[in-house]
């Protein structure tokens, strides 16, 4: 169903006693919904990602959001906007708010590992020798998720290290290069 989403009309809308919920569909901004159940109704942007069909929840309508003030109509209708705007550019909103929501970055674990060191008075040459190296070859890698299979990502590290190898003459690069990725996979488990 489609229709002008208000205030007034999402209060007005019944759920038929056959469905658990209703879907309906605003004139002004394609691809922003409510979904209305028994109790709440829920804001929603569909789109189209990658050649998959993509449904993202702005949020739950009078939910107090982190300014203070409760999602409405309007709110949902600017935050559908960004979200459509960011898939026209290319992007996909759902596999990033995924990535945001997907816990502490192997960055993240990193530099707890690095307060640890400190902790524990490891020397100062470690630590900046660690980081460098971390920073020099690792970077591409760093801002996944930490929970991210272990030997699955770690197994793609040492194939970067032997082409790097190849460009660069002197065993100190292998010995760094591995001594960062042991570092890294014991600081991300």
């Amino acid at each position: 169903m489609k229709m002008k989403l208000t205030e007034k009309a999402i209060d007005r809308l019944v759920v038929p006693a056959s469905k658990a919920q209703l879907v309906v569909w605003d004139h002004e901004v394609p691809g922003l919904g409510v979904v209305v159940g028994r109790r709440t109704s829920t804001f929603v942007a569909n789109y189209w990602a990658n050649g998959v069909k993509r449904r993202q929840v702005i949020g739950r309508r009078g939910e107090i959001r982190d300014e203070g003030d409760p999602l409405t109509v309007t709110l949902a209708r600017q935050r559908a906007k960004e979200i459509l705007g960011k898939v026209a550019g290319g992007g996909d909103p759902s596999i990033e708010l995924r990535k945001r929501e997907g816990g502490p970055t192997r960055s993240d674990a990193f530099d707890l590992h690095i307060s640890r060191m400190r902790a524990d008075q490891a020397s100062a040459s470690s630590i900046a020798t660690i980081t460098r190296e971390r920073d020099k070859y690792l970077e591409k890698w760093m801002n996944r998720p930490a929970r991210e299979d272990r030997a699955r990502a770690l197994s793609r590290a040492p194939r970067a290290t032997e082409t790097r190898r190849e460009q660069r003459s002197g065993a100190s690069f292998t010995t760094c290069g591995n001594k960062v990725i042991h570092t890294c996979g014991a600081s991300c488990v």
